[in-house]
């Protein structure tokens, strides 16, 4: 014999039909919000790491530094994605060793980062 329960004092309000899903998105558009502006941190401290040693890539996209390093940002912003090489530009004047098989690398850390 265990002494008997005692009923509750008071009950908690659960979100049921439509608000439990209005819950669960506002749940979800709150991680890839997180996630977005965590990533694009991760993406600007390595571009202004760059940009204070010197190196934004003028020498592979034969620009000037400043516009380097303004496109470096821009990427930045896009999850690390050379947007550069996604402009339209013909693509013999593109670098290969930038716009092979490293296009998509950024975009492949974000999505190893998520999971």
């Amino acid at each position: 014999g265990g002494s008997p329960e005692n009923s509750p004092t008071r009950t908690l309000p659960v979100p049921k039909g439509k608000d439990l899903w209005m819950s669960i998105m506002l749940v979800v558009f709150k991680a890839i919000v997180c996630f977005y502006i965590l990533s694009v941190g991760v993406s600007l401290i390595f571009a202004v790491a760059n940009m204070i040693g010197g190196s934004c890539g003028q020498d592979v996209w034969e620009t000037s530094s400043s516009e380097a390093c303004s496109a470096l940002a821009k990427n930045a912003l896009a999850f690390g994605v050379e947007l550069r090489c996604h402009s339209g530009a013909h693509p013999e004047t593109l670098p290969d060793d930038v716009c092979g098989n490293q296009v998509t690398l950024g975009l492949i850390v974000t999505i190893l980062f998520i999971a």
